[in-house]
């Protein structure tokens, strides 16, 4: 009879046990937070890129025509045509002339000028 009670009185306190709320740790709720505010940051940042990328292909778009003159030494320079060019990029001191073949990167420092015309 002892055994027939105490083994209802453990089903007492596993059902008490059960119907309690779940309880977190500060820990366990950080790091839900911490893994939450990782996926949303990447999320975001991805959206954003995708939606650089849709808006502008380049800095300037084309179809362009470029004609540019580049320092070779103090007292020599070369100058290019380029016609058909689809875009231009200005990025961490470059202009980048894209064609559809690839492209030609500048340097500013050398860069003498740099006259570009849409084409229609």
């Amino acid at each position: 009879m002892k055994r027939e009670q105490s083994m209802s009185e453990e089903k007492e306190s596993k059902t008490e046990k059960s119907s309690r709320p779940t309880a977190f740790s500060i820990r366990t709720l950080m790091l839900l937070v911490l893994i939450f505010a990782l996926a949303m940051g990447w999320a975001l940042d991805r959206a954003k890129m995708k939606s650089v990328s849709e808006s502008s292909e380049y800095d300037i778009q084309g179809p362009l025509f470029v004609q540019y003159t580049v320092r070779k030494s103090s007292n020599s320079t070369v100058g290019s045509k380029i016609s058909g060019a689809l875009g231009i990029d200005f990025r961490d001191g470059n202009t980048i002339i894209h064609t559809r073949q690839g492209g030609t990167v500048l340097s500013s420092a050398s860069l003498v000028d740099c006259v570009w015309i849409f084409e229609n």
